[in-house]
């Protein structure tokens, strides 16, 4: 089976190159998009075509990774006219001398969902939409925009999706839709051997995510813990703020995806404290919460339905918020006291993997008659 794949997503090596150079796209869709290429490429040959991000300072160029994998890059233009004009084009005439059986695309990428839909209408193959989130919870997007992204990503045959809500707001209810929250793939990762307990956070910094609101709480109730933060994003200056009048709150910014995982391993206990809202309750899953439950060994979070609903009694739900959790956990000594342990692991794995997701991807494929 061929399948090609478009995306702006960069072969992992190359997204870590500009690591210090410029500020990243959120590495979450990153990461997720990687692990779906690595589970196709179980049972296909997988061509990636790729329009880089802006602010990733890659030249275009084909080569094939020790896993077989071939990657394709478009170079974006600086021009946001030329690039809604002329990405779609320049993808799809980079993969138009290739064959395949079906065509994937992330749903959140304009140009490679224009690509992709145009390929596969061409090819006269199935396309199948990768669904990671709605576009109204991406910041900054115009209606107009948004509207965009549904239509195009509901022209596809199928969809993969991470929520039976997410399949249903792209207009696949009945439509042939393939449902899991993660992809996980198991990692030897050391622990991060640091002077004291921590409590750790990870991930993009925003003010929605409930930094300010895990800063406060930390600094009303005092836990006998550091307080380590890592990541980027708007809420940066905050954090550097906080972290200047405490010396107990450690600012690590950008790391990499590997030291990120060594942290969390290390950790007393992990926290995911954004803000509910109901939008993303139906339409997303928490990627840290799910990186979290693979490596940590206490995980606290803020609701998340479809994780509370297989993960419940594995992790500490930040139900009354950040400082109600933190005033009933903290007990004498200042120490964490009363905390569920997280057992998920073991069931993560067999049941997210790779190598399961690419035996049930497969069969799905085949439903498509691919």
């Amino acid at each position: 089976m061929r399948i090609a794949y478009f995306t702006s997503h960069v072969y992992a090596p190359d997204f870590g190159k500009v690591f210090h150079n410029a500020p990243k796209p959120n590495p979450a869709g990153q990461n997720f998009h990687e692990l779906l290429i690595k589970a196709l490429a179980k049972f296909a040959s997988v061509d990636v075509y790729s329009y880089v991000p802006l602010m990733l300072d890659l030249e275009e160029k084909d080569f094939e990774t020790p896993e077989g994998i071939r990657y394709h890059y478009v170079k974006t233009s600086s021009n946001r006219f030329a690039r809604a004009l002329l990405g779609p084009m320049k993808l799809k005439g980079r993969a138009s001398k290739n064959v395949c059986d079906v065509v994937f695309f992330d749903s959140l990428n304009r140009s490679a969902a224009k690509a992709a839909v145009a390929y596969a209408s061409a090819k006269k193959v199935p396309s199948v939409a990768v669904l990671t989130d709605h576009p109204i919870n991406v910041t900054g997007l115009s209606q107009s925009y948004i509207d965009s992204l549904l239509s195009t990503a509901g022209k596809a045959t199928a969809c993969y999706a991470l929520t039976p809500g997410l399949a249903r707001a792209f207009g696949f209810g009945n439509k042939p839709h393939y449902i899991q929250p993660v992809i996980v793939e198991e990692k030897k990762i050391k622990k991060h051997v640091h002077d004291h307990p921590y409590i750790y956070f990870g991930g993009a910094l925003f003010e929605k995510d409930g930094l300010g609101d895990l800063i406060e709480a930390y600094g009303k109730t005092h836990p006998d813990y550091d307080l380590v933060i890592a990541g980027h994003g708007p809420y940066e200056k905050e954090i550097k703020e906080a972290a200047h009048k405490n010396p107990r709150i450690i600012f690590r910014g950008q790391i990499s995806k590997e030291e990120h995982l060594e942290w969390v391993a290390g950790s007393d206990l992990v926290i995911n404290p954004r803000r509910y809202k109901a939008s993303l309750d139906e339409f997303a899953v928490p990627s840290k919460v799910m990186e979290y439950l693979c490596y940590a060994p206490y995980v606290a979070s803020t609701l998340s339905s479809p994780l509370k609903e297989e993960f419940e009694e594995d992790i500490n739900w930040l139900d009354q918020g950040t400082l109600a959790f933190f005033k009933s956990k903290v007990g004498e000594g200042k120490k964490l006291v009363g905390l569920k342990e997280n057992r998920a692991r073991t069931r993560i794995f067999a049941k997210y993997g790779i190598v399961k997701t690419a035996i049930d991807l497969q069969a799905f494929l085949a439903s498509l008659a691919v």
